[in-house]
């Protein structure tokens, strides 16, 4: 996605050269709309949430919350 390579201001000044800015305005949304990935687009605020705080953890215990996710998720599909 061109959101990981470049700044947030650069993005603005891309996204205004580029033409995002008038689509995202003719179809009244915003330019993040048009350039993120729309399978994630409906994730609630408190999912959000708590995958920004699981960004914030030691690489240790990401491990030990993705091992307790994989093991719920694999008992959940019995």
């Amino acid at each position: 996605m061109i959101s990981r390579l470049l700044s947030p201001s650069l993005m603005v000044a891309v996204f205004l050269k580029s033409g995002y800015y008038k689509i995202a305005e003719v179809l009244n949304v915003t330019i993040d709309f048009l350039v993120k990935d729309a399978e994630y687009q409906n994730i609630d605020k408190e999912t959000l949430k708590r995958m920004k705080n699981i960004e914030k953890i030691s690489p240790e215990d990401k491990n030990q919350v993705y091992t307790m996710l994989d093991a719920f998720f694999a008992k959940s599909k019995l």
